[in-house]
């Protein structure tokens, strides 16, 4: 009898071992929690074209979403082409709930319908808040298909913005005491839309917290907006690891609260476009066909920011902000001319360690400049321009243009140019203060400094040794010379000069060894050529 009991107690043992190891298993490999706990939009009805062609699904996933969002369980797209009417889904979520949509992969698809756009604003999804906040709103594992080529402008009409607010998805909170918390996009695929792929509205306000985006991939853009655009305030926007076609963020006016956005490593393959008050930006890893600045503070670094050709990017009410390791790469424009990063209004911005290179593999010189900086009407605009640790393609023909712009420091830089590396000018009524420190002139063909209107330009040369060859500056109007506040620049040569030079400069005379045999100093220049004499004990540097 014991050994009857032992036996099936062993028997016992091993079915439950068994049921343990299959269980075991079954989570470990079939277990996913959206399929299990989740509804799938098929149970109320949707199906896939590819198995009903032409089946519309619009009111079986609205249903999908009520009953999702009823249950708080996640709403399952299975793999397949869901199609929709556009203006018609809309998800409105009750205080204190969730809204999870979640798909199979990149093959299941919401697919807007063809020729059901006849007007703006027709979202192909609009999600809001009611009666108070929202908790979470989660996009994952689906595409998009906003199938533009299916929904053409009226015939005659080739407006892109006529239909810009009809965006893939809309999502806002109703008011500011019903506001969505926070939002999570992963591995969406979007295509062919209308706009705006995922669209957060608002005047000064969209009325959501803090949305990640992160492994979004957009393509085939044809009509105007963004894959994703913000206009309306948020608490933060953070977009990581992802190739769109455009992001864009205009807030339409500033909000009371700061916005802090910022990218890293994500492919932008037509514009980069920022814009707004009360926002900081940091971005890393960026690498951009065109962008365009608008009112920030923050920074990009190690990134990639490519010119459209033919076009003058501005980057304009910038407030201490910082390009760090970046490369700046202009395109040749059919003219045959370079367009300059332009700086205009108020601008505080740092420019370190960067390359600023040309987009060719012609070996000719390209009429243009790196960098400009403008005069503005209002005196009292802070101008501030610093460039250190930068370096730039030998094919510009300037680098810099200041033109009566505040104050410049330009230190330890690389230059080139064949006119000239350096444009300077300064009026009584727009002073420019330009502090120039060391660098590299090595790669200059034509001189390194060029003057136009002088009477309010105070230049501070500094740490500066060059070839007495290209020891001249050039004047294009003024007859008169800058103000020097120092002129601590060393020109090496191997005779006496005999032209060229600015006020101040003192030429240092080497032997066949390199050693220094004497000294000369310019005490004129009141035209292109410096007056020079042998340097003296008594002589002080101006």
């Amino acid at each position: 009898m014991k050994t009857i009991l032992k036996y099936r107690h062993f028997i016992y043992t091993s079915v439950l071992l068994l049921f343990v190891i299959l269980v075991g298993k079954y989570l470990l490999n079939e277990y996913k929690p959206s399929e299990i706990r989740g509804i799938s939009i098929e149970d109320f009805g949707a199906k896939p074209i590819e198995k009903s062609h032409g089946f519309n699904s619009t009111a079986a996933i609205q249903k999908a979403i009520q009953s999702a969002i009823e249950n708080q369980v996640p709403l399952v797209i299975p793999k397949g082409t869901f199609e929709v009417d556009s203006g018609a889904l809309k998800a409105v979520i009750p205080a204190g709930k969730s809204l999870e949509i979640v798909g199979k992969g990149e093959k299941s698809v919401i697919r807007r319908k063809s020729r059901s756009v006849f007007k703006d604003s027709q979202d192909l999804l609009e999600i809001t808040s009611s009666h108070g906040n929202v908790k979470q709103i989660t996009l994952k594992r689906f595409s998009i298909d906003g199938n533009a080529t299916g929904n053409p402008l009226p015939a005659g009409n080739v407006d892109p913005y006529l239909w810009e607010h009809s965006s893939s998805i809309r999502i806002h909170g109703a008011h500011s005491s019903s506001r969505i918390n926070h939002v999570i996009i992963e591995n969406l695929t979007c295509y062919d839309p209308i706009a705006d792929h995922i669209y957060f509205p608002g005047y000064n306000d969209s009325f959501v917290g803090t949305v990640k985006i992160k492994n979004m991939n957009a393509y085939f853009r044809s009509r105007t907006r963004s894959d994703v655009t913000v206009t309306g305030g948020l608490t933060s926007l953070n977009v990581m690891d992802s190739k769109l076609t455009r992001l864009e963020v205009e807030l339409n006016k500033p909000s009371s609260k700061l916005f802090v956005m910022k990218v890293s490593n994500v492919k932008i393959t037509q514009q980069l476009d920022i814009s707004g008050d009360n926002m900081e930006f940091y971005g890393d890893k960026i690498t951009a066909a065109h962008f365009q600045f608008w009112k920030a503070k923050g920074w990009i670094r190690d990134s990639e920011l490519h010119f459209k050709k033919g076009v003058t990017p501005r980057a304009d009410k910038l407030y201490s902000f910082r390009f760090i390791n970046t490369k700046f790469i202009y395109p040749v424009a059919n003219d045959g001319k370079i367009y300059p990063l332009r700086l205009n209004y108020t601008f505080d911005v740092a420019f370190e360690k960067c390359k600023f290179l040309i987009d060719s593999n012609a070996g000719s010189v390209f009429k243009g400049s790196a960098l400009e900086t403008r005069a503005r009407t209002n005196q009292k605009e802070v101008r501030v321009l610093k460039v250190t640790d930068s370096e730039f393609d030998k094919r510009f023909s300037k680098n810099i243009h200041l033109d009566r712009s505040g104050s410049a420091i330009l230190k330890n830089n690389a230059y080139s140019g064949s006119d000239a590396a350096i444009f300077m000018s300064g009026s009584q009524k727009y002073a420019l203060n330009v502090v120039i420190d060391g660098g590299s002139f090595e790669n200059i063909t034509g001189v390194p400094f060029s003057f136009d209107a002088v009477d309010g330009l105070n230049l501070t040369l500094n740490n500066i040794v060059i070839p007495a060859d290209l020891s001249g500056y050039k004047k294009i109007k003024s007859s008169s010379n800058p103000k020097y506040v120092k002129n601590n620049r060393i020109l090496i040569a191997e005779e006496p000069p005999s032209g060229g030079g600015i006020l101040g400069d003192i030429v240092t005379i080497k032997d066949s060894s390199g050693n220094a045999s004497q000294r000369w100093i310019a005490v004129k220049s009141d035209s292109d050529s410096a007056e020079w004499r042998p340097y003296q004990r008594s002589d002080t540097k101006t």
